[in-house]
């Protein structure tokens, strides 16, 4: 039986608790989103001269990459992977465009806060480590790339984080 049908059927039978999407949901949404980005690279001039290249990445190593990691760490079981993944390639491949450092700390900051780590008795361990990875990946391509303006979001984050990491700890103990 396929994990869609589990679901299914555990979700006909009345067990009252909440089903997550299914693997193939995650992935085609995730899919969705990795084009769609592409395709805004090709389409906006303003992107970069690498942004075909960025798009190319998306297209041909981030959404077979994800199918894989979907197939061998299940989001059920391991809803910390994908994030990770997702927000190691926002912290390399800003370096490709760097002048897009807000629009991909934005992106960060989204996949800092990925839902699917939550599910996790030490998601609050979780968050830590991907604050870390966002914080100093992103810094490091500010300095490396002389993005102007970067110094106050990157203040903000490091202020406001603990309290987010505070947040996740006190749910996880729920």
């Amino acid at each position: 039986m396929t994990r869609d049908a589990q679901a299914a059927l555990a979700s006909s039978q009345g067990s009252g608790a909440p089903t997550a999407p299914s693997g193939r949901t995650m992935v085609f949404f995730r899919s969705i989103g990795a084009v769609a980005i592409a395709a805004v690279a090709c389409l906006v001039p303003e992107v970069g001269e690498n942004r075909f290249i960025l798009a190319g990445l998306l297209v041909f190593v981030c959404i077979p990459t994800a199918i894989w990691l979907e197939r061998t760490y299940p989001v059920a079981e391991t809803g910390w992977s994908e994030p990770l993944f997702d927000l190691a390639m926002v912290v390399s491949l800003v370096h490709l465009v760097p002048d897009m450092w807000f629009v991909a700390l934005v992106i960060g900051l989204m996949v800092v806060q990925a839902p699917s780590v939550g599910a996790s008795h030490v998601s609050f361990l979780f968050y830590s480590l991907f604050a870390v990875i966002l914080t100093s990946g992103m810094t490091l391509a500010a300095l490396v790339h002389d993005v102007q303006g970067w110094a106050l979001p990157i203040l903000a984050m490091t202020v406001l984080y603990p309290s987010v990491i505070y947040y996740a700890y006190t749910q996880a103990k729920l």
